[in-house]
């Protein structure tokens, strides 16, 4: 049963896989010989700053696209001005002789933030293509799923992501770093800028055959307060531990515990209320989550660091 489900959304995974080295090759192509490039004595700083900002910059951007942001729209807006900007790092690199190097610069950090916007979003755009079951009691086809099947597609999709991110960067690292030392840099920058129009391409080619998830509860309050609510929800679930409730000796405490279980006690809403109370508990609960991943973020720093 989990292998015909896996196989259902193999199509998903070839795309997303193909797209996803694409990209990296297309980042790596750029800047694993920017240092060569930039010729000054401060290319490496500048070069190893670009990469920080670059790193560090989907943190932002990430919560901005899961709380206030459509996937789908960030994905379209974030790779048309990624390709563009490729465009005109290569434009850079062919009148090197009439533009300055320190013009380079500028294109370098609009790359940041076109990819800030894109792979977030492209990966959790392509999640939720695989996200089979989760709304109804059967998958594709009427085949029923269970949480473990689903665990399994997701697994898989993940493991062969990643397969395609390395794949990707082993390409951009050597191939174009070649291309750039022996044909010349014009050449050597606009090859990374068609491989990712070329996988922009693909991507919207296969437009009709996505699913654009809707989310489970319309928020209908702005998106920072979203945002505000799930950077409070850790400092008040630490604030609520501290509340201690009144000993149940005496007729008065009995009736102030009275009054307490009383207040806990949900009152009948209608429906739109019922949306903003879930709307409100859905901020703390992600929280959590966050919270429970840290640990392994933690673990896998290092491995980022020497990856990087």
């Amino acid at each position: 049963m989990v292998d015909r489900v896996v196989f259902m959304d193999l199509r998903w995974l070839c795309i997303y896989t193909v797209v996803a080295s694409m990209e990296r090759l297309a980042y790596k192509g750029v800047g694993s010989n920017l240092v060569t490039y930039l010729t000054e004595v401060a290319a490496a700083k500048s070069v190893s700053a670009w990469s920080g900002v670059t790193s560090m910059l989907p943190l932002l951007t990430a919560v901005l696209t899961d709380s206030c942001w459509d996937r789908y729209s960030t994905i379209t807006a974030a790779s048309l001005f990624y390709v563009f900007v490729l465009i005109g790092v290569a434009l850079v690199a062919l009148l090197r002789t009439r533009v300055p190097y320190s013009t380079l610069i500028f294109p370098l950090y609009l790359i940041s933030i076109g990819q800030g916007g894109y792979n977030p979003s492209l990966q959790a755009f392509g999640a939720d293509q695989l996200d089979i079951g989760d709304d109804d009691d059967g998958g594709d086809n009427g085949t029923p799923t269970t949480e473990e099947q689903r665990s399994k597609v997701r697994s898989v999709f993940f493991q062969w992501w990643y397969i395609g991110m390395c794949s990707g960067s082993l390409l951009g690292n050597s191939t174009m770093s070649y291309v750039q030392d022996t044909v010349g840099w014009g050449i050597g920058f606009a090859v990374p800028a068609a491989v990712m129009a070329v996988s922009v391409a693909a991507f919207f080619c296969c437009t009709p055959l996505y699913k654009k998830r809707q989310p489970r509860v319309v928020h209908h309050k702005p998106c920072r307060d979203s945002v505000l609510k799930a950077l409070k929800s850790p400092l008040a679930s630490v604030t609520a531990r501290k509340i201690t409730l009144p000993s149940r000796d005496g007729d008065d405490d009995a009736d102030i515990v009275s009054e307490l279980e009383l207040q806990e006690k949900p009152l009948k809403l209608a429906d739109q209320k019922q949306e903003a109370a879930m709307g409100e508990a859905a901020a703390p609960s992600v929280a959590k989550i966050i919270v429970r991943l840290l640990p392994i973020w933690t673990m896998l720093l290092m491995f980022a660091v020497i990856f990087q």
